[in-house]
């Protein structure tokens, strides 16, 4: 589904074009900023699962380049052992910083991936929840087809307030908001453990 179309089913959902309407050129930005801002505002709290990405990272050293789409680190593995995700603080107490043998801790600084102890050239197999992709117009939406019907929903729900609908439109609105609200979070076990998921269905 491109952008606009989804800008669109929004604004009927809370009453603000009629079938048939397209959106006007201000209403379609205002609208859309307030998306994006909903929808970056669910990544960083973790429930936008599908924006989970596992990529191999080339080490030659103690150092390289995070993924420049990864927005937060979730899990790591060198050679199937679990890698621990630790801070800057913690990585500062190490005494020596230039050990050697398997990598048992990784700092992400926002720019470079550290491991500790130093690893062997070889690759970090990396979790993570990668950038969302607003899109323009004309684009595609970032999200699966399965879970348009509840981001219309939800994103509704979430922007209502804007729009003031009637009454008996923000009771459907508020109903149906939730009820997607619960479906997406059901899918959210991947961005905090690797592995199957299982939805919920309300």
């Amino acid at each position: 589904m491109k952008c606009g179309r989804f800008v669109e089913l929004v604004l009927r959902k809370v009453g603000a074009l009629s079938a048939g309407e397209s959106a006007e050129a201000e209403d379609y930005k205002d609208t859309k900023e307030l998306i994006d801002g909903s929808m970056e505002a669910m990544r960083a709290d973790g429930l936008l699962w599908w924006l989970v990405k596992v990529s191999d990272v080339a080490f030659t050293g103690a150092t390289a380049l995070r993924p420049t789409d990864c927005a937060v680190c979730v899990y790591a593995s060198w050679n199937g052992q679990p890698v621990r995700l630790i801070e800057r603080l913690e990585y500062e107490r190490i005494q020596d910083k230039t050990e050697t043998g398997d990598p048992q801790y990784l700092l992400d600084d926002g720019t470079n991936l550290t491991l500790w102890p130093v690893p062997g050239t070889g690759n970090l197999r990396l979790t993570y929840q990668r950038e969302f992709l607003p899109g323009t117009q004309g684009s595609d939406f970032d999200v699966p087809s399965a879970l348009i019907r509840p981001l219309i929903d939800y994103m509704a729900y979430d922007i209502s307030a804007f729009f003031t609908p009637p009454v008996e439109v923000q009771a459907k609105v508020e109903k149906d908001g939730v009820r997607a609200f619960l479906m997406i979070r059901s899918l959210n076990k991947q961005t905090a453990e690797p592995g199957p998921v299982e939805a919920e269905y309300f």
